[in-house]
């Protein structure tokens, strides 16, 4: 932990970690960028006992991104435990995944559609799965994903401990958080505010055709030196 930065936990991690180690059902509002993902890789990671074979824990992610990220994690606190972490997304092709799978794998973290298709493919085993964590649950239902994760839970089999993050706490969070946890411990972590005294705001209309000519105008100012842009898409 110390080769990757770590000098304390953060609020999240102090929290969550304790129940998460004794085996309870975990439901926690957290922000992006508190820590959540060490939160409960840290007590997973512990559990990692002899070789990958059937996956006994599942991370649901509701974006490819996030799963990337997620599986880099595991791995770089597991580096020393032999840990093997498989993250499968759709958009690329099944057989560097389903190879991945066929050798053996202690963590599978993957966005729904796809791990139901690699079960449905029957190269992902969720028969073992000993521990369920539903990451930023309030994307994965504004994504349209519950009736989704109903099909992957209905695949465990067993005991299971489930951990549930989410940023926001919305009626639907709750109702999920309900479904698929046992008397939970509850952890909630404030959002910071937002530091805005120093963000001078503005807004300019223009024509659709003048876009382009008013950015370029607008980033040609002496005062601008670095420059973040935001668009509806990525075309």
């Amino acid at each position: 932990m110390k080769q990757l930065g770590w000098t304390a936990f953060t609020p999240v991690q102090e929290l969550a970690i304790p129940p998460l180690r004794a085996g309870r059902d975990l439901f926690a509002q957290a922000q992006t960028g508190t820590g959540k993902t060490g939160a409960f890789a840290l007590p997973i990671l512990e559990r990692v006992v002899g070789r990958a074979g059937a996956p006994f824990t599942l991370v649901v992610v509701p974006t490819r991104e996030l799963g990337q990220q997620v599986a880099k994690e595991f791995e770089a606190l597991g580096r020393y435990r032999n840990v093997r972490v498989v993250a499968v997304y759709g958009g690329v092709g099944y057989r560097a995944q389903e190879d991945a799978l066929r050798r053996g794998v202690h963590i599978v973290v993957g966005t729904p559609g796809r791990l139901l298709d690699l079960a449905s493919r029957r190269t992902l085993n969720l028969s073992q799965i000993r521990i369920l964590v539903l990451d930023e649950a309030d994307r994965l239902l504004d994504l349209g994903f519950a009736p989704d994760i109903a099909r992957i839970v209905a695949l465990l089999k067993g005991p299971r401990q489930t951990a549930l993050f989410s940023a926001t706490l919305t009626n639907d969070v709750r109702a999920v958080a309900r479904r698929y946890t046992k008397d939970p411990v509850s952890v909630t972590i404030k959002p910071e505010e937002p530091t805005v005294a120093a963000i001078d705001q503005a807004w300019v209309q223009v024509r659709e055709s003048d876009k382009v000519a008013a950015l370029h105008e607008i980033l040609r100012r002496d005062d601008v030196v670095r420059t973040l842009v935001f668009r509806r898409t990525k075309h």
